[in-house]
């Protein structure tokens, strides 16, 4: 039997769904979670290796139509930059939001004239009244969307038709990773994701997304693993609502964070964390 080798590509707006659905199609959870906008700033692969066929899954950052800042400016150019290397492009709509459908990336001018992207409507548990989908399937129909599901990737309803489609649909191709290959994701990056994802978590709204954790470094042995981890802020008032009183709180953080990392690693985590400001940040990235 053939090989089959297929990319495909999540595009959606901030808190849209995209990292949720990409978790649940792996089975497993490699993209972080939060409902902060951007909390998923690079292009994170995901692979799915079933039988002859092996699917490598893109989740990318939210996209934003006018970005201001050069961080937003380079996330919004990692949106897009996937879209003519891919095999399908899935374009994920919170289908609970008012006017869902007039989302910028429907716009057909942002893909090229053989391209058929596949419209994703997230979210449709929060909708209690189902013949407002099948108006939106038929307005998004309209639009030129040829191929539509309805799903709720929260629940896992009806990502499994949406992964049958893939792997049905996938070309003929040699398999780019190994068969027991999850994520492109390396250790270091995994475990930068999962303390923002605890920070986010547990200072929802104190904090805003213009934060990023950073590996200092990352000591492995047989059993046991030492990390250290920076945590870049814009303002020192940034740092007291992370550091909290006598240090509590970033002491929770951490605890949290390393029980997720060891349940990653299965060694022993000894993790450290230290919070540094740095203003303007977001305008002096590489």
């Amino acid at each position: 039997m053939n090989k089959k080798t297929g990319y495909v590509c999540f595009l959606g707006a901030p808190n849209s769904g995209k990292s949720t659905l990409f978790n649940a199609l792996l089975n497993q959870k490699i993209s972080i979670v939060t409902h902060k906008v951007h909390t998923t700033r690079d292009n994170i692969q995901g692979i799915i290796t079933e039988d002859n066929t092996q699917l490598i899954v893109i989740d990318t950052p939210g996209f934003l139509k006018s970005p201001k800042f050069k961080l937003e400016k380079a996330i919004a150019k990692k949106a897009l930059q996937e879209v003519n290397n891919v095999d399908f492009i899935c374009i994920l709509i919170d289908a609970a939001k008012k006017n869902c459908l007039e989302n910028p990336l429907l716009d057909r001018s942002y893909f090229q004239p053989k391209q058929d992207p596949i419209l994703i409507l997230n979210k449709i548990d929060l909708i209690r009244e189902k013949e407002k989908l099948l108006l939106l399937a038929e307005e998004a129909k309209n639009k030129g969307f040829n191929h539509i599901f309805m799903i709720s990737a929260l629940n896992n309803k009806g990502v499994k038709a949406l992964k049958s489609y893939l792997i049905d649909n996938c070309p003929v191709g040699e398999w780019h990773y190994d068969e027991d290959a999850i994520t492109n994701r390396n250790m270091e990056q995994l475990a930068e994701d999962i303390t923002m994802e605890q920070l986010y978590k547990l200072l929802n709204e104190e904090i805003p997304y213009s934060l990023k954790v950073e590996t200092e470094s990352w000591e492995e042995k047989e059993n046991e693993i030492t990390i250290h981890q920076v945590i870049t802020v814009l303002k020192d008032n940034q740092k007291k609502i992370i550091l909290g009183s006598k240090g509590e709180q970033i002491k929770k953080i951490g605890i949290l964070a390393k029980a997720s990392i060891y349940r990653l690693t299965n060694k022993a985590v000894s993790l450290y964390l230290f919070v540094k400001v740095r203003e303007n940040w977001m305008d002096h990235i590489n």
